[in-house]
């Protein structure tokens, strides 16, 4: 199966269809184990344990500016929506 896989180059589609298993969370962890020896699942969950602290010390001071744009956007949709209200009502 791999060798057809990595010599015929089916489209994803394909593959999909023929082999469904290979596209589940556990037999991508089991893959990627047999591969490179290492439990990816494992190891990613432990970086994020380690790297979360400093994830949140560098996005929390952009939530503001986030929540500042969001609510422009808000208030330009509603703007354009509460117009467009107006602009259908009959007189």
């Amino acid at each position: 199966m791999r060798r057809e896989i990595v010599e015929t180059g089916p489209p994803v589609q394909k593959m999909v269809e023929q082999w469904p298993a290979l596209f589940t969370e556990s037999q991508v962890f089991a893959e990627f184990n047999r591969i490179a020896c290492i439990n990816l699942q494992r190891d990613f969950f432990e970086a994020l344990d380690r790297y979360t602290p400093r994830f949140i010390h560098i996005f929390k001071p952009k939530t503001r500016s986030v929540e500042r744009k969001l609510a422009e956007l808000l208030e330009q949709i509603s703007g354009v929506s509460h117009s467009r209200a107006h602009s259908h009502t009959v007189h």
